[in-house]
């Protein structure tokens, strides 16, 4: 457990907000290590309700949120011995609109890094990339983290959202408001990943969802499935979906699940994933905070 200083908390378009903190000693020391998917917990229970407290959440934002909120990273970097973790929330409920009152200088509870994060196996050739809502910000700082420590390895990144405006980028928000349309991700692609857009409404990119858009790329790319690895993360439907087109590829595919993790250190068993045990037809539960929040799609029952 730690403090840690916000440096900005700044809006990406309607619903998300991007959360920096600043971590010394020896949480700057645990930051530090931090790998892509792996995540931390913020209290919000001593936190302000804000004035500009959307009405529909209103309600809501009385509430006393208890529990703290589970925040996975979008990028870890390391300066004049402090640690900056940026994080990524969608205003949704009382705790999280909580979090659009923190400004810069002010402190707050950490726990964490959390969990076990991706990673690629020596074999892997080409990493698809698969991202949906709230589930971009651990593809995205995975992307980054892959593509300084493994060069050889062809990334290609494959965003889906309702409607362009649903893209939590602040590229593509900015695009957007200067040129009213976007074709590519500015964070993926700086990276040296190419990037694919998936629109259900057919405002930006590809016009349906993001899994029929990994079809056809691997198909265009004629990519190899023994030197390819998927890793996914977004709502669960999506990912079911995303695993059920690894199978039928034979690709390998790792997805990072989204649940209510109310410690996230395997005390509260609050969230629980039913798994598959390998070789045989029995199935066991385990932990997303403690054994994920990344599992093997194989292992998953969905």
């Amino acid at each position: 457990m730690f403090d840690a200083r916000v440096v900005f908390n700044r809006p990406v378009g309607s619903r998300f907000f991007r959360l920096s903190l600043a971590f010394s000693g020896e949480g700057a020391a645990a930051f530090g290590r931090a790998r892509a998917g792996q995540f931390l917990e913020l209290k919000v229970e001593n936190l302000s309700i804000p004035a500009c407290t959307p009405e529909h959440l209103r309600d809501a934002a009385v509430r006393n949120p208890i529990l703290r909120r589970p925040l996975s990273f979008v990028d870890v970097t390391t300066a004049g011995g402090e640690a900056i973790v940026d994080v990524m929330y969608c205003v949704i409920g009382a705790g999280t609109v909580r979090l659009t009152s923190l400004v810069a200088g002010d402190m707050i509870s950490v726990i964490g890094p959390l969990g076990n994060g991706f990673a690629a196996d020596a074999g892997c050739k080409t990493a698809v990339m698969v991202a949906g809502g709230i589930g971009c910000p651990p593809i995205e700082h995975f992307t980054r983290q892959l593509a300084a420590e493994r060069p050889d390895i062809k990334i290609a990144a494959m965003v889906g959202a309702r409607s362009v405006s649903d893209l939590p980028f602040a590229s593509v928000q900015k695009r957007l408001a200067a040129a009213g349309s976007v074709t590519a991700i500015d964070e993926f692609e700086q990276a040296g990943a190419v990037s694919v857009i998936a629109t259900d409404d057919g405002s930006a990119g590809f016009r349906g969802v993001v899994t029929v858009a990994v079809d056809k790329w691997l198909d265009d790319n004629r990519i190899d499935a023994a030197s390819c690895t998927i890793f996914a993360c977004g709502p669960e439907p999506m990912l079911k979906a995303v695993s059920a087109l690894a199978a039928r590829r034979n690709i390998k595919c790792m997805v990072s699940l989204e649940r209510m993790m109310a410690c996230g250190i395997g005390v509260c068993q609050s969230c629980a994933v039913e798994t598959r045990v390998e070789g045989s037809d029995e199935t066991i539960y385990k932990l997303c905070c403690k054994d994920g929040p990344v599992f093997d799609s194989k292992a998953v029952v969905w």
